[in-house]
């Protein structure tokens, strides 16, 4: 299986991407993976500042590897505002997206992350059971992402596991106010193909 190389000009990679620090999601106990040729890498780097943070749409914020340094999951300001378009240099990272049809609920990560020293590592895999993602009912991450410097890297295993507390997914309660006050939500879309654009059709996280 590999994964789709980024849009972006080689010369585009040297420009530095600026990152406002922002409170990790990531469990403060499980917040490791392993990697067979990187070893440990922390999610919630830096004491929880720099860390990853995982909303409802995008990834941002920085993982850690003793062995490779810091690994940038995207800067957290899309251009469109709702998604990294993996096109330019200061446009890249990785894009969460909500699968309403999956059982049990899950939000698929697909996109890029750079590290300077192992080069692009991808969120993307062609086996269903292999695609990195977030399962809304325990919090954890799954699949697998793929660097061709470092090879496959697990999101979760046995000895391993990442947890996200989904504090950055609107909960049902807040979708359903903003329906009733008839506040459009961004992220939602008719995924259940009723006609309208409605609390339905937004998979968040449990209350």
């Amino acid at each position: 299986m590999k994964a789709t190389k980024p849009l972006i000009v080689a010369t585009a990679i040297l420009i530095a991407v600026a990152i406002a620090s922002a409170n990790s999601t990531i469990d403060t106990t499980d917040r490791y993976s392993w990697g067979a040729n990187v070893g440990w890498i922390d999610w919630r780097a830096g004491d929880g500042t720099d860390g990853a943070v995982i909303t409802s749409h995008y990834a941002s914020g920085y993982i850690y590897s003793a062995n490779i340094g810091w690994i940038n999951l995207g800067d957290g300001s899309p251009t469109n505002g709702h998604s990294y378009s993996n096109a330019a240099a200061d446009d890249f990272g990785v894009n969460v997206s909500v699968d309403p049809s999956s059982s049990p609920h899950v939000a698929y990560l697909n996109g890029f992350a750079w590290s300077a020293n192992a080069g692009w590592l991808a969120f993307y895999s062609a086996s269903p059971a292999n695609r990195p993602r977030v399962n809304l009912v325990t919090g954890e991450l799954e699949g697998y992402a793929w660097g061709a410097n470092i090879g496959w890297l697990p999101l979760s295993q046995a000895s391993a596991v990442i947890s996200t507390d989904m504090s950055e997914f609107p909960t049902k309660t807040e979708v359903s106010m903003m329906v009733m006050a008839n506040t459009p939500y961004r992220f939602a879309a008719d995924y259940n193909a009723d006609g309208v654009v409605d609390a339905a059709d937004v998979i968040v996280a449990p209350l």
